[in-house]
């Protein structure tokens, strides 16, 4: 593993002596579910690499002139197609988990943000019509 002492202080706070505080410093109330920041995040970079490496491999592969000759090549970009999708959406579940219970850090909690007058079931019927006219 590679170390870079300091480097946290110094993005946080801006100065190589800053503290940062760990997630034990906060309230309960304050802090983001850890565990699905924590795979989402993981989830995420793996499907990234998963696509470089499957860039580097095509190059590899047009390098050599079979680019269009490798069957399990071309069988395996189909399997994994999808992919960049799931890792957009690993992305996404990272970004909204990892900011909870804020929409605006010390400002405003998610609960404060809810519109009040719309109901669940708006959304279900807002989202299943959606859902009707894009397939």
């Amino acid at each position: 593993m590679i170390e870079v002492p300091e480097l946290g202080s110094l993005i946080l706070t801006h100065s190589a002596d800053g503290v940062v505080p760990g997630l034990k410093q906060f309230p309960k109330t304050d802090r983001a579910p850890v565990a699905v920041v924590f795979f989402a995040f993981r989830i995420m970079v793996g499907l990234g690499l998963v696509m470089l490496a499957m860039v580097a491999l095509g190059w590899l592969l047009r390098l050599r002139g079979r680019l269009f000759d490798s069957d399990w090549y071309l069988k395996l970009l189909v399997v994994t197609g999808p992919i960049g999708f799931v890792a957009v959406i690993a992305g996404w579940v990272t970004t909204e988990a990892g900011r909870q219970p804020w929409t605006v850090y010390g400002l405003m909690r998610t609960a404060q943000s809810v519109t009040p007058s719309l109901t669940g079931g708006q959304v279900l019927v807002s989202l299943l019509v959606t859902c009707w006219f894009i397939c």
